[in-house]
């Protein structure tokens, strides 16, 4: 576990390095939402029994990303409604 971790670690620190300091804090938001998601569904598959599926991991980080943004995190709301913007 501590290797996995070390290398996560590593992987984020290498892609957050040089980006101006508001895009990183988007990114990292993004970055903690995701990989809490996937703890969480990891957990329900080893402890619950439930089966792995990206749908269902991707329609989890959508709603608590939604949540995140409701609790105030502004820089994940930034993101999301950018990316919400439809060109004509």
């Amino acid at each position: 576990m501590n290797s996995l971790h070390s290398h996560f670690s590593s992987c984020w620190c290498c892609t957050i390095w040089g980006i101006p300091r508001v895009e990183r804090e988007v990114l990292n938001t993004l970055i903690i939402l995701v990989a809490w998601e996937i703890l969480k569904h990891r957990n329900a598959f080893v402890f619950d029994g439930d089966w792995p599926n990206i749908e269902v991991l991707l329609h989890w980080v959508a709603n608590e990303g939604a949540l995140w943004c409701l609790a105030g995190a502004s820089a994940l709301h930034r993101l999301l409604a950018r990316s919400l913007v439809v060109d004509h």
